[in-house]
């Protein structure tokens, strides 16, 4: 029974990665589209497995405090490479291409 399993989640997992795959080969309209959904799936899916499987695992580890204030300084900090990797960008691609 659990060969099955196995077998069941591999194809699942085989048959996800190629559907995510083959929006690359979509148009560039469609890619455009479909890339921020594809997007929100896979930063729901790392979410889920972070709060799901890891958290827990962490709260049984060390204190509830320690891993609530690492889990919120990891929000922050990414919060705040966003912030200043989307400013760069921006100017870089204005330094690149100035208005006209």
């Amino acid at each position: 029974m659990t060969l099955i399993w196995i077998v069941g989640a591999s194809l699942c997992t085989a048959l996800v990665s190629l559907v995510g795959r083959s929006i690359a080969f979509l148009g560039e309209t469609q890619f455009r589209r479909l890339i921020h959904y594809a997007m929100s799936v896979a930063v729901g899916v790392l979410l889920g497995v972070v709060f799901l499987d890891v958290f827990p695992e962490a709260l049984e580890a060390a204190s509830a405090e320690s891993v609530f204030i690492w889990a919120l300084a990891g929000f922050l900090a990414f919060f705040i490479l966003k912030f200043y990797t989307d400013e760069f960008v921006l100017i870089s691609i204005q330094n690149k291409h100035p208005p006209t």
